[in-house]
């Protein structure tokens, strides 16, 4: 689809997030899925998490699972099939999952629960973003950042990266995280050549990354959150919230975090 969806309060629904609201995060996590979360459904290793604008959904790499999480924390297993899914990001109708050892890019109808193929490559895939039903996917192996149009054909978007996995969108810019380097990189999306450097790190490692957009939301190896100002790119430490934050999304209200130390999602 070439629409963007909106809200009924304004939000728009990009990159798998819902922006255009500023938030104010609660001091502690709330832990949704802690509680009543168990047998066969509990996540092991949760890598990422994206919305429809109504539902969570989230990927499980080590049981190879795509479940919905609705912001009681109740979940539903979709998928059991998929090959160490790395990344997951939502229009209003599909979700699109990396897989890396699958090296592939699935598309789930959320409708029917169908799946497809978008497009197989010859290395994998990690984190992945989305305006509408194009996508930009990183290759942590590869240093890029590769744009995947609706019809599955792909091209290098952004080269000379250094150990991209995960990324976010404004709808203008690209905000991808190179854990070699220790840094938050900007990509205009109109012109990929221009890039400038949001944040660097010196002892830890950035791992997960999310917007509302009017601010970043970085998460790091150290489980320390930060947010930063996409207008004058102020930097605001938020302390150490969890053991190792793998996804964030936001939905205008909340930030929702999956942790695959913790094995749970929580909220802030």
């Amino acid at each position: 689809g070439s629409t963007i969806y909106f809200t009924a309060d304004g939000l728009r629904l990009v990159g798998g997030n819902l922006i255009g609201k500023e938030m104010t995060l609660n001091s502690s996590v709330d832990w949704i899925t802690q509680n009543g979360f168990f047998g066969s459904n509990k996540f092991t290793t949760p890598t990422d998490i994206t919305t429809d604008g109504t539902n969570f959904y989230t990927v499980d790499s080590f049981k190879d699972e795509l479940l919905r999480v609705n912001s009681s924390g109740e979940t539903t297993l979709l998928l059991s099939n998929l090959n160490d899914p790395k990344g997951v990001s939502a229009t209003k109708n599909s979700l699109y999952i990396s897989e890396k050892d699958g090296k592939k890019i699935v598309k789930y109808q959320i409708e029917d629960a169908t799946t497809s193929t978008l497009a197989n490559f010859s290395t994998s895939p990690y984190g992945l973003t989305n305006i509408n039903d194009t996508l930009y996917v990183a290759f942590y192996d590869n240093s890029v950042i590769v744009k995947v149009d609706e019809n599955g054909s792909f091209s290098d978007f952004v080269t000379g990266l250094n150990g991209p996995t995960a990324l976010t969108t404004d709808g203008t810019y690209l905000y991808v995280v190179e854990y070699w380097d220790k840094a938050v990189t900007r990509v205009l999306l109109s012109d990929p050549t221009q890039q400038d450097s949001m944040m660097t790190f010196d002892s830890q490692r950035p791992l997960s990354i999310s917007t509302d957009g009017i601010k970043l939301f970085i998460g790091t190896d150290n489980g320390y959150l930060y947010e930063q100002r996409l207008d004058d790119q102020s930097i605001t430490d938020k302390g150490r919230e969890f053991q190792n934050p793998t996804g964030f999304v936001s939905d205008g209200e909340y930030l929702y975090i999956v942790d695959d130390n913790k094995d749970e999602v929580g909220r802030l």
